[in-house]
């Protein structure tokens, strides 16, 4: 990209560990001593400043005297600032020679951290982007805004991703490097299953917390249901009964016998009788259920 300086005498400068209006206003109060511009508003405590070399190494002792730490780019030329004009001229013309379709996709534009549709708008912002301050912390506020949660950054490296988990730790960011990661990303889907209880449906005396806390395993799996349906993730319980295991072998005959009268199957279930139902609600035969509860106790409670 052509700049109006000659080559080596306008770059950048990375600032970290400061706000943009401490950096803004370190540049405006020192107009008198050098000009540069924020080139890129990146992250809450991250940003880039360019112009002419000599300015930037004044601004970087400023930076020092106020403990903000600074780094001069191994860059080519002082990106989006008003030193790029020449190659302005140069994509304004480019631009103006090329035919736009209509979009199928909302964008946002770097130049106004807002959502641009209009072609001849696309355009202009285009050719403005390069003498401008790319918004990238404003973008990803906007989008956040908009209940956006989910960042997919396609490219070498990760660097976008940690950019936006500065700017709202709470959103999901997901990193593409090669063509198969995309298309893994396209088929991806999940499963949940929760192991809850007969007790937590039916109550027992002594048990009032273990039959609350599986009652609100129950709950949650529900809540889940809903929250995570439109990432393509179901979630589903399993509420086992008496199944025999080494913990029910220790119930003397005669409890058993009380229990067993109360299961319309007349036995305790065996283990692959829950892990073949946590078979099924995992596998593919399962994928339009979720929220729900299947019962393995042999019918001794029926929802």
């Amino acid at each position: 990209m052509q700049s109006a300086l000659p080559l080596g005498e306008g770059g950048m400068l990375a600032v970290f560990g400061t706000n943009i209006e401490k950096v803004e206003n370190i540049l405006k109060n020192n107009e008198d001593k050098y000009n540069c511009y924020v080139a890129n508003d990146n992250s809450n405590l991250q940003s880039v400043v360019s112009g002419k070399i000599k300015d930037l190494d004044l601004f970087a002792e400023d930076l020092k005297k106020n403990s903000i730490k600074s780094i001069k780019l191994s860059v080519s030329a002082p990106f989006h600032c008003k030193y790029m004009s020449k190659a302005t001229e140069i994509m304004k013309n480019e631009i103006a020679n090329l035919n736009f379709n209509t979009l199928s996709n909302k964008i946002i534009s770097n130049v106004t951290g807002k959502e641009v549709e209009n072609i001849i708008e696309i355009k202009k912002l285009l050719v403005d982007q390069i003498e401008s301050r790319v918004r990238w912390r404003e973008s990803i506020l906007y989008m956040v805004n908009k209940k956006i949660n989910k960042f997919i950054e396609i490219g070498p490296g990760k660097v976008l991703n940690g950019l936006i988990k500065r700017i709202d730790k709470n959103v999901e960011v997901v990193s593409i490097n090669e063509v198969k990661e995309m298309n893994e990303l396209k088929n991806k889907f999940g499963k949940i299953v929760n192991i809850t209880s007969v007790i937590g449906h039916t109550g027992n005396v002594g048990q009032s917390n273990y039959s609350a806390s599986k009652s609100g395993i129950i709950s949650m799996s529900k809540s889940l249901a809903h929250e995570y349906s439109k990432k393509k993730i179901n979630i589903n319980c399993v509420s086992p009964g008496y199944i025999s295991t080494n913990m029910t072998d220790e119930i003397s005959d005669k409890w058993k016998d009380i229990i067993k009268s109360k299961i319309p199957m007349d036995r305790f279930g065996l283990p692959m009788d829950v892990a073949n139902t946590v078979k099924f609600l995992s596998s593919n035969e399962a994928d339009y259920i979720t929220g729900e509860t299947i019962h393995v106790n042999g019918g001794m409670y029926m929802s």
